[in-house]
């Protein structure tokens, strides 16, 4: 795994509407080429918001693309080569593992950095984490962060982060996120009625007593909830559901009676 002593949206980049087939480009660095059909109309606003429009398949046995982008060794080749636009991208919203493969290669090709290296250096010193993290690589050859999971922290850390949230990206009098990107990024979105809709790499929430609130939300009922409504940021780790089915929900019905 890759140590780190945060997140890949330190900064909301004013290319998020740039095109994604611009940053693959052949070049002497990279011998693999972007295999999508017409990238130039995916953005990486398309990715951060799931709506990509690439084709994805959690169900197929045994080989399913929830299996394989979990497991294959070699993730940049994945994305590389296994993807293609079967939908108009930015119009149809469909959670898929693909977009935040190539949101990290596009992340590294800007960087020059490990994703890692880059989540530490916007996010995780400044937070001031309290302990080391790591992020679970897809094999030692390849060394890619497996974006779509694997960062593994303690619970007062990722804590800091959705605080990070609820202050608009201001910590302890220090501008981390810009406000913008952070309202942005969680915005409840009028296109998902009823609740939750997606925001970028958030979901989010729209309740008449509490307000719009919003979680990160991992497997095994794991999340980051954070109910500004509320000024109430809530973390789980677990290895199991722990017999509730919907975690989210079961803080924001606490959150009601505070």
């Amino acid at each position: 795994s890759q140590r780190l002593p945060g997140s890949a949206l330190s900064r909301r980049t004013a290319a998020a509407d740039r095109r994604v087939g611009a940053r693959y480009r052949r070049r002497s660095d990279h011998k693999r080429q972007l295999s999508i059909v017409n990238p130039d109309k995916l953005t990486i606003l398309d990715l951060i918001s799931m709506s990509s429009g690439l084709a994805y398949d959690e169900q197929g046995a045994p080989w399913s693309d929830d299996t394989e982008t979990y497991y294959a060794p070699d993730l940049r080749k994945l994305a590389l080569t296994d993807t293609e636009i079967v939908g108009p991208p930015g119009e149809q919203w469909h959670y898929n593992n693909f977009n935040p493969l190539l949101m990290g290669m596009i992340l590294e090709r800007a960087t020059s950095q490990h994703v890692a290296e880059y989540m530490e250096a916007r996010l995780w010193r400044p937070l001031g984490a309290e302990a080391d993290a790591s992020w679970s690589l897809d094999s030692e050859a390849s060394a890619f962060e497996k974006m779509e999971s694997g960062i593994n922290a303690r619970a007062i850390d990722f804590a800091k982060l959705g605080s990070l949230y609820l202050h608009e990206g201001e910590w302890n009098g220090r501008r981390v996120l810009p406000a913008s990107w952070v309202r942005e990024s969680t915005a409840v979105s009028d296109q998902h009625d009823p609740s939750p809709s997606y925001g970028y790499w958030w979901w989010t929430y729209r309740d008449d007593e509490l307000g719009d609130y919003f979680a990160a939300r991992g497997n095994k009922g794991q999340f980051i909830a954070v109910i500004p409504g509320r000024d109430v940021v809530v973390v789980r780790h677990g290895r199991d559901f722990g017999g509730v089915e919907d975690w989210v929900g079961a803080i924001a019905d606490i959150a009601r009676r505070l």
